[in-house]
């Protein structure tokens, strides 16, 4: 992102979780490639407390329990802003460490990550909490440098066509369909949280930028 921004290196494009901070350092190219999918959170939590989570129903609930996160990831500035408690790491690996030796209750992920993740840490005690989705609105967005208004211009064409021609859809089918699917999203209790570091500008009214599972 920096090299983006400064025009100093060879990257010209990055796809990353829109912020304000990151809104103002980058242009983004406001259409979610992940249908928001990013901000649809599953708990990975200790194999031994299957349950942990099968009677929250509200964020007081939830901010009895203590959460990891990376210290410089948008998704800890929300959490905190909704009172949840967190516990942050300077390292990824660290908190899938911290997690297996009790340190903290539960590791929020999107259900783009959860799955894979829980994959390829398998010889630590992890489970997949099935009880519970955590919902904020977010978005996964190309973002391009500020004085690239042009390649900003020529990837939101791409993808409106893709929108118009249905194209989209199948890729999102494709790679992140079924992963939520698989999670079984409209049988988990929905908890909401507000975004407070979500721009004005994103677009939620168009509703058909947006994932929403079946009964929700």
């Amino acid at each position: 992102m920096q090299e983006i921004a400064t025009a100093s290196g060879s990257v010209d494009v990055v796809w990353t979780m829109t912020s304000r901070a990151r809104e103002t350092q980058l242009l983004p190219v406001r259409i979610p490639i992940d249908r928001g999918l990013i901000g649809w959170r599953v708990a990975l939590i200790h194999a031994r407390q299957p349950q942990l989570l099968r009677d929250v129903r509200s964020i007081a609930a939830l901010a009895r329990l203590s959460a990891g996160q990376m210290r410089d990831w948008p998704d800890s500035v929300i959490l905190q802003a909704n009172g949840l408690r967190l516990d942050t790491s300077s390292t990824y690996e660290g908190l899938f460490q911290q997690l297996a030796a009790g340190r903290i209750d539960y590791f929020p992920r999107s259900v783009i990550e959860a799955q894979s993740e829980l994959a390829s840490h398998a010889p630590l005690p992890l489970a997949l909490d099935t009880h519970l989705v955590i919902r904020y609105p977010a978005a996964l967005y190309f973002f391009v440098g500020k004085h690239r208004p042009e390649l900003a211009r020529h990837i939101e064409i791409g993808l409106e066509t893709m929108l118009a021609d249905g194209s989209f859809a199948q890729l999102f089918q494709r790679h992140f369909g079924r992963l939520a699917q698989g999670l079984k999203l409209s049988h988990r209790y929905v908890l909401e949280l507000a975004n407070p570091d979500l721009p004005e500008e994103t677009p939620l009214l168009r509703k058909a930028l947006w994932y929403r599972p079946k009964h929700y």
